[in-house]
């Protein structure tokens, strides 16, 4: 593959967003009856909240479904079951994980951090619950939710075959979230995750050596330039010397010249040099023992 159709493939997967999806068909079941994936959805699961301390959940249509016995003394306090998804090393697997009484269907319940509450506070027997057991989600996974009828956390009594849809969200951090964000519903169109991890961009290709070899003839080419242009430098500075001396050499002529016509105008200033000259110019004028 050609670097440029390497780099659009990169550029398509950097901008193309992750979609999620929760694949119910392959989806593992542990610790409950993998029928209850077929129930019907007949509840709609609307918000999920979990901070420290506290889980909230509204759903609807849940009103209708009996509470059942989950004890000895046979008194009906449980309608519900919170069923959670995880994604361990790839497969996505799935239980029920938490009772709901009839008034937590649509409310809130005690619980513990969002840091542990799933591997450690809900599913920590690895003999029930394999693989699952212990996990907790990061901040930012994707984590299912629905609610079934009745009490199937490691049992199964389901006096009506309903359940919610599914719900993916992002798990929170130790913060928390209420309401938790939710990237898909069963039922609906997947949607773009609003947290997409963005891909660095790749390393620039290595030039093939005859391209280095190239680059470094031109640097060497450069850098003897750069000498020459040195020596030139050096020379100027050695003329611009030798016109300084010309210049002083020319000063002192003329200071030597200015001087002599000094004196000669100081001659021929001089009484007695003009008697002489207008007495030769005269013929009159003999020169002592001619």
């Amino acid at each position: 593959m050609s670097f440029a159709k390497w780099w659009l493939l990169m550029c398509v997967l950097v901008v193309t967003p992750a979609w999620a999806q929760i694949p119910l068909n392959s989806v593992k079941v542990v610790g409950s009856d993998p029928a209850i994936l077929k129930f019907p959805v007949s509840a709609t699961f609307d918000v999920y909240g979990i901070v420290p301390g506290t889980q909230t959940i509204r759903t609807t249509g849940t009103d209708r479904w009996p509470a059942v016995a989950i004890d000895e003394t046979g008194n009906p306090v449980q309608s519900g079951t919170l069923w959670v998804f995880l994604n361990v090393n790839g497969q996505w697997y799935a239980t029920g994980a938490e009772r709901l009484r009839p008034n937590q269907l649509n409310g809130t319940k005690p619980q513990g951090s969002p840091t542990n509450l799933i591997g450690d506070g809900w599913l920590y027997d690895v003999n029930r619950w394999g693989p699952m057991a212990h996990y907790n989600p990061a901040p930012g996974e994707h984590v299912g939710l629905m609610v079934v009828a009745g009490s199937t956390r490691s049992d199964n009594q389901t006096p009506v075959k309903e359940r919610t849809n599914v719900i993916e969200v992002l798990w929170p951090g130790a913060n928390g979230a209420n309401p938790v964000t939710v990237v898909w519903s069963e039922g609906s169109e997947p949607l773009p995750d609003p947290t997409p991890v963005p891909t660095p961009p790749p390393s620039p290709p290595v030039p093939p050596s005859d391209d280095l070899a190239s680059i470094r003839a031109k640097l060497e080419q450069i850098s003897t330039q750069l000498q020459g242009i040195g020596d030139i430098k050096i020379d100027l500075i050695r003329i611009e010397g030798e016109v300084k001396d010309i210049g002083t050499s020319l000063e002192a002529h003329r200071t030597a010249s200015r001087s002599l016509r000094d004196q000669v105008f100081g001659f021929l200033k001089n009484s007695k040099t003009i008697a002489v000259v207008v007495g030769i110019l005269a013929g009159k004028f003999v020169i002592p023992g001619s």
